[in-house]
This record gives C-alpha cells, sequence and structure tokens, in this order.
C-alpha cells in the first residue's frame, strides 16, 4: 500500500509544480503541492510504523498514519489561532488573552500527546472515528499551511527584474485596505501606497497609478482619494494617479480598474497581449490577488507590501475563510478528497 501512496503523493506535488510553472498566480497548483506533502508524510509515517511491528494489519496502520500527518496540519491551524489571540494590540498588557492562548496551547499538546498514545496502540475504531471528525477540519487546515507558504514564494518569484521584464508593465494597481475615520489612510495601506510608488519610480515616468476603493458605510470618503490624497503629500506627480472608486471586492477591484486603463488606451482590449499591470497588496493577501487576476484576465504580477505585525496572522485565518468561499469548487473538491480515506475506513469497519 506504501509504494502506490508515494507514487500519488509524488504525482500531485510535480502536478503542482508544472501547473506552477504554467502559470505562477494559480492558487490551485500550490494546494496539489500541499496535499501531497501531507499523503507523502503520512506514507512515510506508515512505513516507520510497519517497521516498528511488521505484524500488525495495515489498514490500522494507514489510520494510524493518516491520523498522525492531519494531526500535524491541525497543529499548525491551531498555533495559527493561538497567534491570533497573542498578536491582539496590547495582548501583552491583557493577562486574559494571554491565559487563553496559554490554555489553548495546553489543550493542543493534550491532544497531540493522546493521538499519539492511542494511535500507537492501533485501536481501528478510534482511529476511524478520528479520521472521520478530523477530515472537514483538515480542508481549512491545508489552505492555511498551503497560503503560508506561497506567499512567501511568490513574493519571491515577482521581485526578480525578469518577471516584471517579461510581463511589460504598463501600470500599477493599489488596492484598498480601509481608511480612519478622518479620511486619512491606515497603517496598513499607507504601506501599500508606499509600496506602489517605490515599483511606479521603477517603472517608466508616464506610467500611472490606479487607486482602487469605493467608499464604505463607515468611511467618509472613498477609499480611492483617500489613498490619492497620501500619495500626492508624498510628492507623486497627481497627474499620474487615476481613481477606481466604485469597487467593494478584490475581483471588482481588478475589472473596474481594467475598464479604466483600457478606454485611457493605457492597456489593450486585446487580451492576447503581452501587456500587463503590477498589483500592490499586503503581503498575506497576495496570493488571492493574484489568483483574482487571473480570473479577470488581467496580466501581471502580484507585489507585496508588509502587512502589519499586529494583524498579519488574523489576516490569514480570514484569507483562508475567502479562499475557501471563493473558489467553492476548490474548497468542495479537497473536502470530497479528504473524506474518502475516511468512509473507506468506515465502510471496511462496518463491513
Amino acid at each position: 500500500m506504501i509504494l502506490p501512496l508515494i507514487v500519488l503523493a509524488l504525482m500531485l506535488v510535480f502536478g503542482g509544480i508544472w501547473l506552477i510553472q504554467q502559470d505562477t498566480r494559480r492558487i490551485g497548483a500550490p494546494h496539489l503541492i500541499t496535499w501531497g506533502a501531507l499523503l507523502l508524510l503520512a506514507s512515510l509515517l506508515m512505513g516507520v510504523l510497519q517497521l516498528i511491528a511488521p505484524q500488525a494489519d495495515p489498514d490500522a496502520w494507514f489510520l494510524t498514519a493518516m491520523v498522525e500527518a492531519g494531526s500535524v496540519a491541525l497543529a499548525l491551524l491551531a498555533l495559527g489561532l493561538v497567534a491570533v489571540f497573542t498578536s491582539i494590540p496590547g495582548a501583552r498588557t491583557r493577562h486574559l488573552f494571554k491565559f487563553l492562548a496559554g490554555c489553548l496551547g495546553l489543550v493542543l499538546a493534550a491532544a497531540i500527546v493522546w493521538l499519539h498514545v492511542v494511535f500507537y496502540g492501533v485501536v481501528p475504531v478510534l482511529g476511524t472515528i478520528m479520521l472521520c471528525v478530523m477530515a472537514p477540519l483538515l480542508v481549512p487546515a491545508m489552505t492555511l499551511i498551503t497560503l503560508w507558504w506561497w506567499e512567501t514564494v511568490q513574493r519571491r518569484l515577482y521581485r526578480t527584474p525578469k518577471r516584471r521584464e517579461e510581463h511589460e508593465l504598463r501600470a500599477v494597481l493599489v488596492l484598498g485596505a480601509g481608511i480612519k475615520e478622518d479620511g486619512t489612510p491606515t497603517r496598513l495601506l499607507a504601506r501599500r501606497i508606499d509600496t506602489a510608488l517605490e515599483t511606479a519610480a521603477e517603472l517608466p515616468p508616464e506610467t500611472p497609478v490606479v487607486m482602487c476603493g469605493g467608499q464604505g458605510a463607515d468611511e467618509p470618503v472613498t477609499e480611492a482619494s483617500s489613498m490619492a490624497d497620501y500619495a500626492a503629500r508624498q510628492g507623486f506627480d497627481r497627474d499620474r494617479i487615476l481613481l477606481e472608486e466604485h469597487s467593494t471586492s478584490t475581483e471588482e477591484n481588478l475589472v473596474n480598474a481594467r475598464k479604466l486603463l483600457t478606454d485611457r488606451d493605457v492597456l489593450s482590449s486585446d487580451r492576447s497581449k503581452n501587456h500587463g499591470v503590477a498589483i500592490v497588496t499586503s503581503d498575506y493577501h497576495v496570493p488571492r490577488a493574484a489568483d483574482a487576476m487571473r480570473h479577470t484576465g488581467l496580466r501581471g504580477i502580484a507585489v507585496s507590501a508588509a502587512g502589519h505585525p499586529a494583524y498579519r496572522q488574523s489576516a490569514r485565518i480570514r484569507e483562508v475563510a475567502a479562499v475557501l468561499t471563493a473558489r467553492p469548487f476548490l474548497s468542495i473538491t479537497t473536502l470530497l478528497v479528504t473524506l474518502m480515506p475516511a468512509l473507506t475506513a468506515l465502510l471496511s469497519l462496518v463491513g
């Protein structure tokens, strides 16, 4: 059983790498790599367990290996939630948050120790139950892991001059991120604008910068106008700034910005041409923004602006929910694949 699992795991990993080589903006391709790595880990664990006790039931060892590998993914998800607790501004002085985070960490550690003790004893019934309970939780856990490592890879990919040159960048787009009550950008948004201005400085002087963002119910002005005022205060030429003030989501940002640039002949209406744009957003948002660019037919790259450390972990958790919601086919497919071993084990146990 181990060899077919290893072959399948390697197929997923190399298939994901091949898809990434075709288009670095795909968000489904890195998911294949992550799931392949999980399956490879389970296969290796199964091999080690069979070496320790060759007389044991292979199906029971498979359950054990799957639960062990899955517990690693769930541990990372739980640690991400702990990081959310501890990264809340002022948490260092709020003993309640530190206490809750500590309790969650202890529960996590106790659960993993319990899993090891129980499943090294090879109890198929408990293994099947745990696998069935774990399967749906693995989908957000693996999505979080994927976004974490893929964000880092994309940031390095798009930083290279070769990547920027091959897309013939014609404009810079800045995605909005909320403004303060006085109408000025938040620190997070200011970092995006600063990064956009640095990117524009590396391009021809006529390259426009599109500020994207509508007006929320609690915002005194549109995010786009607030961003433009901030850029002007930094000494950027106001004539190079275009405003996209009607969007409320990432994909709307890109669709409206594309139309704006096409109407002004900055981009060609012929999508076969290689002209592209640089989309500037926060580091944690790069994978979803790049994928949205691909879905809306925009060519180009996503440029990463440093997110605020206090909110980065909680933002990643929100990104998990956004990806699972925005890409239902991907979410349902991974859920069904995850449930297959659990259902197989359950049917074999009942039978």
